[in-house]
């Protein structure tokens, strides 16, 4: 499977093409999309990714492209965009963007990634408009934004009140607005990548996520005085099914999730360093009982330079035995052991192992153990 046409190559076909002056040639790359079985079109040219700055260079290339139907401009569903501060030619830039926007009649996602960081007040009138038009495409539900700096929380809901499902990737919000407004009554899936852990406490000062469904966090720098805030926007979202939580611990923090309050809790996944294996046992025990959870992910991140005995080191049983409780019983379908960062030979060494040490788990046969590069190969998409 290839995931994307790296950037390089959609630049040589593009100068291929632009330079041929026979209609035919043009005509049979708009008709490329037929020469593709239907999974490989959507995996193939799902996504366009575009480097937006001063004169929208490939933007107008691609238009001019575009023009000869079908295209595969039909395909694409998502558009990942690094945007510059624009300050050149206004006029021209906006009406060129919407002239492409228009052409992506199945766009459903979009993920902006701020090259420089600095308060979105402070960029031009074009780039707003360049970035609205975007992001309130009557089709676009998903949205993600990356390095951001809010202000005023008129800014996020503008941009994204016909979302639900919202991803933050080191996004920066000071005030977000008064109880029960912005996203509360209608996100389905929120995703947070904090630049710091105070976008928790904005959040939860919300009050109840009344429609919200799936919540992912992906912490980099988690401690265990700002717990409280993460603790009491878990207790607001009752009506979760997803709960993805990534925590980058320090020695000292203890972790106490309450997750009582998850009565719809359907899948529960927890990442942290391997070290930190009874804290995971920890949050896994404090689900309700009897619990709802049916699908249960234990991520364990192993540093390079330790990893024997890092492994050596985690004892599973306790896994066992905690799953296995009567409050589990019965609703509990599969359960994923993933282990992140191991070496190969490693993990050619003993998987089996792995399943021998959890034999109760392995016996009902939930138990599912899988080796990931990094971290990000265990939270969801």
């Amino acid at each position: 499977m290839v995931p994307e046409l790296p950037q390089e190559i959609i630049d040589y076909i593009l100068d291929l093409v632009e330079h041929q002056h026979n209609s035919k040639t043009l005509q049979s790359c708009a008709l490329v999309a037929r020469s593709f079985l239907p999974t490989s079109r959507k995996r193939i040219f799902s996504s366009v990714k575009l480097r937006l700055q001063k004169g929208f260079y490939r933007v107008r290339r691609f238009i001019r492209l575009s023009k000869h139907t079908p295209h595969l401009f039909l395909l694409v569903a998502s558009l990942d965009i690094s945007l510059h501060d624009l300050r050149w030619n206004h006029h021209t830039i906006h009406v060129f963007f919407r002239e492409f926007l228009a052409r992506l009649t199945n766009l459903r996602a979009v993920s902006v990634i701020l090259v420089n960081m600095a308060p979105w007040s402070t960029y031009s009138p074009v780039t707003h408009r360049v970035l609205s038009d975007a992001l309130t495409l009557p089709a676009v539900t998903s949205v993600a934004l990356g390095y951001f700096m809010f202000n005023n929380p008129s800014q996020l809901e503008e941009l994204t009140e016909n979302c639900t499902e919202i991803s933050f990737k080191r996004t920066t919000i000071d005030v977000i607005g008064p109880l029960g407004s912005w996203a509360t009554q209608s996100l389905k899936r929120l995703r947070v990548d904090p630049a710091n852990e105070g976008i928790f406490s904005k959040l939860a000062s919300l009050g109840r996520w009344r429609a919200l469904k799936s919540l992912i966090v992906d912490s980099y720098a988690y401690m265990a005085t700002n717990q409280h805030h993460l603790q009491a926007l878990l207790d607001d979202c009752t009506e979760l099914e997803e709960c993805y939580i990534r925590l980058h611990l320090s020695r000292g923090d203890g972790v106490h999730f309450n997750l009582s309050a998850q009565t719809k809790l359907r899948t529960l996944g927890i990442l942290a360093k391997s070290e930190y294996f009874d804290t995971v046992l920890d949050i896994i025990s404090a689900a309700p009982d009897p619990s709802p959870i049916e699908h249960v992910a234990v991520g364990l991140m192993f540093s390079s330079g330790y990893i024997f005995g890092q492994l050596a080191a985690v004892s599973l049983p306790p896994l066992d035995e905690l799953l296995s409780r009567p409050k589990f019983v019965g609703r509990l379908q599969t359960v994923e052991l993933v282990f992140v960062g191991l070496l190969p030979a490693v993990r050619s060494q003993d998987t089996e192992g792995f399943r021998r040490a959890l034999p109760r788990l392995k016996e009902s046969g939930m138990l599912r153990v899988r080796f990931e590069d990094d971290e990000r190969g265990f939270l969801p998409s």
